[in-house]
């Protein structure tokens, strides 16, 4: 026992880590995918002035046959400058740390090549130097090669590079890539990274107009080349290099636009996809000051706009760029140099969305629409009509025609109702000023998308939430699903009441009692790709929570508090944000769950107190399952007394949609709800949102307050028939 405190003693000590090491360990952070190879050496290609650039890649570059190559014709790299080439931290970009502020290239750092001669089998280099960049410089009139190692002159011995042939620019060979990283090198898949390249290649060859990309696929088709990007070197129009690169059906739907700000010193131009346009694979091309990078707040609200424009699960094209001064950007936070920080982050992205928005608005006057068969139109889950030529030998009975459906359905059943008043409904209480119009303005975002052709964007779902959403699915009835996602909506009758018709059966369903569960499901899909909904005024939370419950100042004081704590998780999971605002604490947004709706604001003081009561803060799965119950239940629709007189709900000046009547706008942007709104929103958000969200929970099943049949239409003729 006494020998072994010494030894654990020297196990705690600080060492300095081998060169070796420290190099191996910032190559791997620098190369994650052969995409990354490609994106550095294309980079440095054109920071080296090449208007033609030719990208070969063979078996994705991967160990222990493929490989990729890099050519270009840009400046050269003198004979002198080699034995530095693959050394970390050499580059010719920069020689202080403030010339950082005024970076105009791509590469800074010098750890490019470094970090590939670390990942790679082998680096070959052979370069001939451009006499217009660096004049006649003796002994470089001809070419060198030369094959690197982990930052070294491997061959020749002597480590000088051998002089050779060829033509002017710079070749990179890189082969075996991930050669001593057996974890790696299964990891990848030669067909799967081929498609990071092709991605990252497509991008630039839109964005560098004037240079000529060829990218092809070595050994693809019986050792012929496949030229998959091909741009022309002295193409100056973006639009037909997006032509080249996606092809004529993004071409022809592209829009254009620009966008300026003397104040943030920024400006720019984006173009993206008509309304008609809508693809599963997103795209989403993000240039700041020629840069690459990634933006998932932007490439949010961005695709937020087009949502209610575009079908469910689907993405438009959008290509932005843009320049800024240099001194308002932080280059150096990634390793990778993927993101960037900007001053004045979100007043710039609101700048361009508001810009994308207007304009797509324009085009979206211009929509056309395909037509289809008046059978399929009035029958969508008829089989295909058969030929005239075949005869039809089977009858189809009186009783088995399905006599409502979603083309002539009125949703209005109140004419053949008897309805009580309402004058005696106690209005509840309500903590917005009646005078003022809380709501300022919604920004809608689908849920989740598959990124197809950029694996290493997707976004990685918490293994926590897939358990809910798995969960759901799990505990649902498949009858009542099918049910829901197939029904004609036949009309309201009151608030706790709705009929659906399914096939030739008439439902009476509570639409209040499949809320909840649908806001829950909605959330737990939507986990993270929220929009949201913004006060005019951030409000403050303190008298909330005291009208809600009577506790003592300082612990409403530390709801308060905590609340705030969580703010930053709140925001970016759940669009729920809380800030520090002239010594309060202030609620400025919240969630937009479900497009066209806004939660009954009365109910705001307890979903503040259920927040900090309710909610399990210590596990990750129970934390989500009750923020996402507290907030289903803040979201329901609201009961009968509930609702709020037609002459009590302010006057709102935002126009939120064309589809919604005026009066019920002012629902939507007082949170006070009015039956007249509350019955648009039973036929138009809940069960059109239910169609393609819900999985109706098998507790529902037995349930008659939430589904009851009330006809059948076989039974009905069984009847008459008896008559």
């Amino acid at each position: 026992e006494k020998d072994e405190g010494p030894q654990r003693k020297e196990a705690q000590r600080i060492k300095q880590l081998p060169e070796e090491v420290v190099n191996r360990i910032a190559a791997g952070e620098v190369v994650k995918y052969p995409m990354n190879v490609v994106k550095e050496l294309l980079e440095n290609s054109i920071d080296a002035g090449a208007t033609m650039v030719t990208i070969k890649i063979y078996k994705g570059g991967i160990a222990p046959q493929g490989y990729m190559i890099i050519e270009d014709n840009g400046y050269g790299i003198l004979k002198e400058d080699f034995p530095m080439l693959c050394r970390r931290h050499t580059t010719s970009k920069l020689t202080t740390y403030e010339d950082l502020m005024d970076i105009g290239t791509f590469g800074f750092r010098g750890e490019a090549l470094s970090s590939v001669s670390y990942s790679a089998e082998m680096v070959t280099v052979t370069s001939k130097i451009n006499p217009e960049k660096y004049g006649n410089i003796e002994g470089n009139e001809i070419g060198y090669r030369a094959i690197f190692k982990e930052g070294e002159i491997i061959e020749p011995k002597n480590k000088i590079p051998e002089p050779i042939q060829c033509r002017m620019g710079t070749t990179i060979r890189v082969d075996g890539l991930f050669h001593s990283s057996q974890l790696r090198r299964e990891a990848q898949k030669p067909n799967r990274e081929w498609h990071r390249i092709l991605s990252c290649v497509q991008k630039y060859a839109i964005e560098k107009t004037g240079v000529g990309i060829f990218l092809t696929k070595e050994g693809s088709t019986q050792g012929k080349r496949d030229f998959l990007i091909r741009t022309k070197p002295h193409e100056t129009d973006k639009e037909k290099n997006i032509r080249a690169v996606y092809g004529r059906e993004i071409a022809k739907n592209l829009v254009n636009c620009t966008f300026e700000s003397t104040e943030y010193e920024v400006k720019g131009q984006a173009y993206f996809t008509k309304p008609d346009y809508h693809s599963k694979k997103s795209m989403f091309i993000l240039f700041i000051n020629s840069r690459l990078v990634k933006s998932k707040s932007l490439k949010r609200k961005i695709e937020a706009i087009f949502e209610p424009y575009i079908p469910h699960k689907t993405r438009p094209f959008v290509y932005i760029e843009m320049k800024i001064n240099p001194r308002h950007i932080d280059v150096n936070v990634h390793p990778s140099k993927e993101e960037v920080h900007l001053q004045n982050e979100e007043e710039i992205m609101n700048l361009i969305k508001n810009e994308i928005h207007d304009n797509m608005l324009l085009s979206n006057h211009e929509r056309s629409f395909n037509t289809i068969s008046t059978t399929q139109q009035i029958l969508p889950f008829a089989s295909p009509q058969k030929s005239k030529s075949t005869p039809d030998t089977q009858k189809v009975y009186d009783y088995q025609k399905v006599r409502s459906t979603r083309s002539d359905q009125q949703g209005d059943l109140e004419k053949y109702i008897q309805i009580t008043s309402s004058e005696k409904r106690p209005r509840p209480e309500t903590f917005i000023p009646e005078n003022q119009t809380p709501i300022k303005k919604k920004k809608i975002q689908e849920q989740p998308h598959e990124v197809i052709m950029e694996d290493d964007e997707e976004e990685e779902e918490l293994i926590s939430v897939h358990t809910l959403i798995e969960e759901c699915r799990a505990n649902s009835c498949k009858e009542l699903t099918t049910l829901m996602k197939k029904q004609t909506y036949v009309g309201y009758v009151h608030p706790q009441l709705s009929c659906i018709q399914f096939k030739t059966n008439l439902y009476a369903v509570n639409p209040i009692r499949i809320s909840k569960p649908l806001f829950y499901q909605a959330i737990i899909k939507k986990f993270g790709k929220m929009g949201r909904i913004e006060f005019h005024s951030p409000v403050p939370i303190k008298p909330l929570i005291q009208a809600a419950v009577k506790l003592p100042e300082h612990t409403v004081d530390e709801y308060c508090q905590f609340l705030l704590s969580r703010t930053d998780m709140l925001n970016e999971y759940f669009s729920l944000h809380f800030i520090m605002k002239e010594s309060e604490i202030q609620l400025q947004c919240l969630p937009q769950i479900l497009n066209n709706h806004v939660p009954s604001l009365h109910r705001l003081p307890p979903f503040l107190v259920e927040m900090v009561e309710e909610v399990n803060w210590q596990d990750e799965k129970e934390c989500f399952e009750s923020i996402a119950n507290v907030l289903s239940t803040f979201y329901a629709l609201p009961d009968e007394h509930e609702l709020h007189k037609e002459k009590d709900v302010p006057e709102s000046s935002v126009v939120m949609t064309d589809d919604a009547p005026k009066n019920v706008e002012k629902s939507f942007y007082s949170g006070l709800y009015t039956e007249e709104s509350l019955k648009w929103i039973t036929q138009h958000v809940l069960f059109e949102s239910a169609r393609w969200l819900l999985d109706v929970p098998q507790e529902l099943l037995n349930d008659q307050s939430t589904f009851l049949q009330i006809a059948d239409l076989n039974d009905l003729y069984k009847i008459f028939e008896r008559c």
